[in-house]
Formats: C-alpha cells, structure tokens, sequence
C-alpha cells in the first residue's frame, strides 16, 4: 500500500480527465450494461474487419491495433499512476479497504 501515491493532488483540471478515463473502465452506471472499454474494443475490431471486407487488408489491423493499445496503455497509467484518495468515489473507496483488509473506520491522515 502506498500512501504517498494515495495523497497525492492533481489539478482540478487533470483530476476531471483522470476521472473520465477510469470512468472507460469503471462504468457504474445502471442504464449501460456495456463497459465503454469493451464497446471501445468492439467498434475497433468492427472497423477493422469491415476495411479488409472493403479491400485494404494493409490497413486493416490498424483499428484494432489502436484500440487494444488504448486499453493497455491506460492499463499501465492507471497501474503506476493510481486515483489519488481525493479522486475516488465513495464505492471506489470501500473497495480500496476491503482488498486492502482495511477496518471500515480507516482514514488516510491517521
């Protein structure tokens, strides 16, 4: 666990973004059944599948390409770089103790 990483502060600005970007991967909303990773993913593939079909098998892997490196690429930002303590949502903060085996009283200045 590491607690510098936790408090740290970002602009209001690269906060707001950050908070998008996890958001393409944490989507908790009840209306949307589809993670916007996956339909990110998906229309990459559709794209590439439907340029090959229109005979630019050159270019046809590169849709795809884009949008698995996409995921990977945020997959490794959001790994070295993880939400700060400030950014997290409620939801998000008593995951953060229960895979940690915090108590449910725990608070990042004590």
């Amino acid at each position: 666990m590491n607690l510098k990483k936790l408090k740290k502060s970002y602009k209001p600005n690269v906060s707001k973004f950050r908070r998008m970007w996890v958001n393409l991967f944490r989507d908790y909303s009840k209306k949307n059944k589809l993670q916007p990773s996956a339909v990110i993913v998906f229309f990459s593939f559709l794209i590439s599948v439907i340029l090959i079909l229109m005979g630019f098998e050159k270019f046809g892997f590169i849709p795809f390409l884009l949008g698995c490196s996409f995921i990977l690429i945020s997959f490794l930002y959001f790994t070295i770089y993880p939400l700060s303590w400030e950014e997290m949502t409620e939801e998000e903060k008593d995951v953060y103790k229960f895979f940690n085996q915090l108590p449910e009283n725990w608070d990042l200045d004590k």
